[in-house]
């Protein structure tokens, strides 16, 4: 939460949070980017809406903080693929994911 530019939203039901998505935006080629780090609907919750509804929120008030685009990192072809594909999300075909191994 202390990181420049972070944003998140929470879901609630009965004062208890079921929901969560948060990101940082920064900036990027032609104006700012929002970068989706985390979502979680708990497990007996997901399939009510909520995280659809999370990703409207998050959408909306990233269009009014002028966030041209929203980006995540996710398993190819897994629920969450599939969740975010639904509500607008696109697999790029031209960009790749690199890590290193720190550990030897």
């Amino acid at each position: 939460m202390d990181s420049k530019g972070f944003l998140g939203f929470l879901a609630e039901k009965d004062g208890k949070t079921i929901g969560f998505v948060l990101g940082t935006t920064e900036p990027f080629v032609g104006g700012n980017a929002f970068y989706l780090r985390e979502m979680c609907v708990c497990p007996t919750e997901q399939g009510r809406g909520i995280g659809k509804e999370l990703i409207a929120y998050l959408h909306t008030a990233l269009v009014s903080l002028d966030v041209s685009r929203s980006y995540l990192i996710t398993q190819r072809g897994g629920h969450a693929a599939r969740f975010y594909e639904k509500n607008g999300y696109i697999q790029e075909v031209d960009d790749a994911v690199y890590q290193a191994d720190l550990k030897e």
